[in-house]
């Protein structure tokens, strides 16, 4: 099956093009690869070449900027010179979980000042030992 599924980073904003077949929307993502290469780890970046002519993406294609990090599934094609690239079923924005903004707390209110008024008398008689009831 000719499947993929990768992360990346966009190296340049998206470009929606019109072609005879219809829009399409033009990504370039680069992707982070440990390589092992002589017992060594070596970081490379290989460059993806991701083509859609999914709705969604050509419609939201102002929020693909350079450096926006992106979800893409799709399948590999070749083009008519042998070039790869990635047509995309699905490119989904990452965004990075920003830390809730707390509130600040309120100031506390200030206590109502006492006064010294005396309260009515009880009408129960303080020398009533028992209930009445």
């Amino acid at each position: 099956m000719n499947f993929v599924n990768f992360t990346g980073l966009l190296g340049k904003d998206a470009v929606v093009r019109k072609s005879n077949n219809g829009e399409f929307a033009s990504l370039r993502v680069a992707v982070e690869k440990e390589r092992n290469g002589n017992g060594k780890f070596q970081e490379r970046t290989v460059w993806v070449n991701v083509l859609t002519n999914r709705q969604e993406v050509i419609k939201n294609a102002a929020y693909l900027k350079k450096g926006v990090r992106v979800n893409i599934t799709g399948k590999i094609k070749a083009d008519k010179e042998g070039n790869l690239f990635v047509k995309a079923e699905a490119v989904g924005l990452l965004f990075k979980k920003e830390a809730k903004k707390q509130k600040p707390e309120p100031e506390p209110e200030p206590e109502p000042e006492e006064e010294n008024e005396e309260l009515p008398e009880s009408p129960i008689p303080e020398d009533l030992d028992e209930p009445p009831f």
